[in-house]
């Protein structure tokens, strides 16, 4: 049976917010779609009202304001907080959750993790039903996806140069993938040296993994990515000032002429 692909788009944190559904009953892709907007909308308020640096009251502004004592009462905050250091530690430091004002900032994390739960909780369960092949999670082209059977999700790499046009393509069924470049957000990393990668995507089972990855990549520098792309065996590609794109695969690097 043709399998469809139908979707929602959620504005939230300032991102569209786009939850997609593949399956063979229309009907019921359309009924699942209007069941998830409320809770995956709830979802992302709540992760908003929590980590914002914007939202005057939110935790992550408390904490900034030297209520310490957050670490110890509220155990979620902790595991993220935590979360953000183990992964500057992972990636030398290229991934780091404290502004230039060494105040901790931990939206960099924060985007994938939100997407990663609401996903695992919200639509990874709509796979039990046999009409649905798929199901993806999309915010600001970051994105963690599932799929069944012969069905695999066409996943397009925007060209960083060039926004309405592809640089990459990938075909894949399970997993999560994060880009990182300056195309929509201007200069927000800050990068090791002269900035010399237009744009970073990573691949993983984990969109946290993957998005953690994809920022420390972006401000490592193409030299300096390049060696921790070996050593953590990292899956995905890169356009750097040249505009060349270069693939890497469990740690392999394949440069596109």
């Amino acid at each position: 049976m043709k399998t469809n692909i139908k979707s929602v788009v959620i504005e939230s944190m300032t991102i569209p917010f786009t939850i997609s559904i593949a399956g063979h009953d229309d009907q019921l892709v359309k009924q699942l779609l209007q069941q998830l907007i409320q809770p995956v909308q709830a979802g992302l308020e709540v992760v908003n009202k929590r980590y914002s640096t914007y939202l005057e009251g939110s935790l992550v502004n408390d904490f900034r304001n030297g209520d310490d004592d957050l670490l110890k009462r509220d155990a979620e905050f902790k595991q993220v907080y935590d979360a953000c250091l183990k992964a500057k530690a992972i990636t030398n430091g290229y991934f780091d959750p404290f502004d230039d004002n060494d105040l901790y900032d931990p939206l960099g994390y924060v985007k994938g993790w939100a997407i990663k739960r609401l996903f695992q909780t919200e639509l990874l369960p709509l796979m039990k039903h046999p009409e649905i092949d798929g199901v993806c999670f999309n915010g600001g082209g970051d994105l963690q996806f599932a799929g069944t059977g012969d069905f695999k999700w066409t996943i397009g790499i925007e060209d960083p140069k060039a926004t309405n046009q592809l640089v990459a393509s990938y075909q894949l069924q399970n997993g999560g993938m994060a880009t990182s470049g300056y195309s929509k957000r201007g200069e927000h990393i800050r990068v090791n040296g002269a900035p010399d990668l237009l744009q970073v995507t990573t691949y993983s089972s984990s969109l946290t993994k993957s998005d953690i990855w994809a920022t420390a990549g972006l401000a490592a520098g193409e030299a300096e990515f390049r060696r921790l792309i070996q050593a953590n065996k990292l899956t995905g590609c890169f356009v750097n000032q040249n505009h060349q794109l270069s693939y890497f695969s469990g740690g392999m690097i394949t440069n596109v002429e």
